[in-house]
Formats: C-alpha cells, structure tokens, sequence
C-alpha cells in the first residue's frame, strides 16, 4: 500500500469517528406513529417513566422487568436540555435518572431499538408509559 492511501484511508477513518461521536446521544428523541415522540437511552430503547412515582423518588417495587435507568453524564440534542435531567439515589443506594422529576427505566421486553412493548403496561398500582420529551411534573 502506498503511504498516501494509508493516509487517505487514516483522514476517512478519524473523519468517520468524529461524525459518530458527535451524534452519541446518552438521551436522545425517537419517533413512533401510535405514541409520538418518546426519549430512548444510547442504544436506542425506549425510556418509560411510572406514573405512580414520586418527584425525584422511585415507587416502583422492585422488579427484574423494569430496570432504572442511570447515565453518569448527559449529553442530548439540541431539542433537549440537560437541565431537565438530574440524579436521585434510590432506596437501595444505587443512581437514577430523571427527567422532569420523573425517575427513567427500561424494560426488558424491548428486544431491539424502536420497541416501546412496556408503553401502557400496569405494573403493581401504576401503569408504565413510554416518555415523551413534552412532559412534565403534575403540580
């Protein structure tokens, strides 16, 4: 191989790179045509909130189907505002977090990104619902 091809192919590979790390989203916006707009974690599954959380408190009992969602860091498009997005420390010390107050999971019976199965689902006293970026903390 030449050297100018190898630099060639370098330049494509740093520029290449360098695109998809401007899009690694830790909380981004997808789309679905029964439910709208919905927030999805980095690898693209859905984001569900418990509506019978409290603000910034996890009620949801403990459950090997719903996991709490936890992102070290946020990073988000320019749709979103990471100042929506905060950290609670649940009953069991671990982190989670949440958007407008409400604490985030995911489901396990998503199986592939764009799956929203946990959307309208009635776990314990509440029901789960795929977040959409629109909502807020009822008064």
């Amino acid at each position: 191989m030449s050297t100018k091809f190898k630099l060639g192919f370098l330049t494509l590979a740093i520029i290449i790179f360098a695109v998809s790390a401007v899009d690694a989203y830790t909380v981004d916006v997808s789309y679905n045509e029964e439910i709208g707009d919905y927030l999805v974690n980095d690898t693209g599954f859905t984001l569900y909130h418990y509506d019978e959380d409290e603000a910034k408190t996890s009620n949801l009992p403990v459950s090997s189907n719903w996991e709490p969602f936890y992102a070290g860091e946020i990073s988000v498009p320019p749709k979103l505002d990471e100042l929506d997005f905060d950290t609670i420390t649940r009953y069991n010390d671990k982190q989670q977090t949440t958007y407008n107050y409400w604490p985030l999971y995911t489901y396990t019976g998503d199986e592939k990104k764009g799956d929203v199965n946990g959307n309208c689902l009635h776990v314990a006293e509440g029901w789960m619902y795929a977040i959409s970026p629109n909502i807020e903390y009822p008064p």
